[in-house]
């Protein structure tokens, strides 16, 4: 996907599209109350290397603000791909640094015919997170999006709109009385 080419090519670019969300998950985790970060396609490129460097990077870390996040959701996610997992923030770091370690819950839709998402499971690619709490559940979906009367299994609002979605959704949005 070229996006992603740029994303890895241009380093202003990554780094601006980094910042942007580093931004808006401090102003966050400031804030009482659950997280939950979704991410589409590059962007959950850009929430891995995110929550990646607010786990290891020194500026960060130590932050009183930094905290987990509750649920993170990926959808037509390339994370298990071979090349993109070598190029993630973290991946040339020894075991015990190469993985975020501020996620409670992940749950990755992959949509068959999603040829962005062709590794359907995260979960055995990103099973070591465990040792730090989080929980990865990994759902295959069929994606109706239609574009142009053809399926568009990659198309985010398609994943959006899906009853998996909701399903893995809904138990963050519950109001704890």
């Amino acid at each position: 996907a070229p996006e992603i080419r740029e994303y890895w090519a241009d380093v202003h670019f990554g780094g601006d599209v980094r910042m942007r969300l580093t931004d808006v998950l401090r102003r966050s985790m400031k804030r009482e109350g659950q997280i939950c970060l979704v991410g589409h396609s590059l962007g959950t490129l850009v929430s891995y290397d995110v929550l990646w460097k607010l786990s290891h990077y020194s500026e960060y870390r130590r932050e009183k603000w930094n905290r987990r996040i509750d649920l993170l959701i990926t959808l037509g996610a390339p994370l298990a791909n071979e090349t993109i997992r070598r190029n993630l923030k973290g991946a040339n770091v020894p075991e015990e640094f190469r993985y975020p370690t501020n996620e409670r819950r992940w749950g990755n839709l992959a949509a068959e015919d999603d040829v962005i998402a062709h590794d359907k499971t995260i979960a055995n690619h990103f099973r070591p997170m465990r040792r730090y709490g989080c929980r990865l559940i990994d759902h295959r979906i069929y994606n109706p999006a239609i574009r142009n009367g053809n399926p568009n299994p990659h198309e985010g609002t398609g994943y959006l709109i899906h009853p998996k979605m909701v399903q893995t959704l809904a138990p963050w949005l519950e109001i704890d009385e």
